[in-house]
């Protein structure tokens, strides 16, 4: 009876060892899969931050760059300003000299004049002049890039009223010659064979 009881009682000594060790040995591989896990979860968040450090450090990049490019276009409308009151300065005191230094001279110029001809040189002259403060032959050349230099000049003589007999003794070229840059000139103003006045349709460029 007493050895069936030391047998009974080692078993389950043997029994309760093997148990302890198997809890053990589970608490040990619970412990290392939670170790695992929050090493994982550390480096996420260690990986987060870093992504949102270069995040705000990307940002504080952007703004700076649109704050530079702010102040270039402020500086580019600036200088684009400076430009235009240099160009209407420029350009009043170029009337200015017109005034004083030309004009003067062309009335007592004018006085002088005896032959048709001579007027009719000195009138192209004084409009030629009254043109550098028209946008005529600057909407004219800019708009229609394929003129040619003379049929600019034709077209400017026809919008001063000038007829082909006229304009052919001012350029010494034929009547025929101008009549061919006239059609040159209606075919590249897209008015070949319309009822439109050449004349009338050329001083719409002079505002």
């Amino acid at each position: 009876m007493a050895m069936r009881d030391i047998t009974t009682l080692k078993a389950a000594e043997e029994m309760l060892k093997k148990m302890n060790q198997e809890l053990e040995k589970r608490v040990n591989e619970r412990t290392a899969t939670l170790l695992c896990i929050n090493r994982q979860r550390e480096e996420e968040i260690l990986e987060r931050k870093k992504t949102e450090k270069e995040l705000i450090s990307s940002e504080a990049r952007l703004k700076a760059k649109q704050l530079k490019l702010q102040e270039m276009n402020t500086a580019l409308r600036v200088l684009l300003q400076e430009a235009s009151a240099a160009k209407d300065e420029l350009e009043e005191q170029i009337l200015v000299n017109l005034k004083k230094l030309i004009q003067p001279t062309m009335i007592e110029l004018e006085g002088t004049l005896t032959t048709a001809e001579q007027k009719m040189y000195f009138n192209v002259m004084r409009t030629n002049l009254q043109q550098l403060t028209s946008s005529f032959a600057t909407n004219l050349s800019s708009e229609y890039m394929d003129m040619t230099p003379r049929e600019i000049q034709v077209a400017d003589l026809i919008r001063q009223g000038k007829t082909n007999k006229d304009i052919a003794r001012l350029l010494k070229v034929t009547a025929n010659t101008v009549d061919f840059h006239r059609r040159n000139i209606r075919e590249k103003l897209n008015i070949k064979g319309e009822n439109i006045n050449l004349r009338s349709y050329l001083l719409a460029f002079a505002g």
